[in-house]
């Protein structure tokens, strides 16, 4: 699920994509891997920027620019 996400401070606004985690773990691995990715491909001007990422209890959330 992708939501609209808006930085308090500055107002500037993102996309909040949300991934449920697996309880076997797989999907957590693969999610880890396309965070690992973006960030490797950060500054291609033809892809998203990662801008963070984090874990929540039943969530990895990844803050992307619009």
């Amino acid at each position: 699920m992708v939501k609209k996400a808006v930085d308090k401070t500055t107002g500037h606004v993102y996309a909040a994509k949300y991934i449920k985690l697996s309880v076997s773990g797989s999907k957590t691995e693969d999610v880890l891997r396309e965070i690992e990715i973006m960030n490797k491909l950060s500054g291609h001007k033809r892809l998203v920027a990662l801008i963070d990422a984090y874990q929540a209890t039943k969530n990895i959330v990844m803050i992307l620019e619009l």
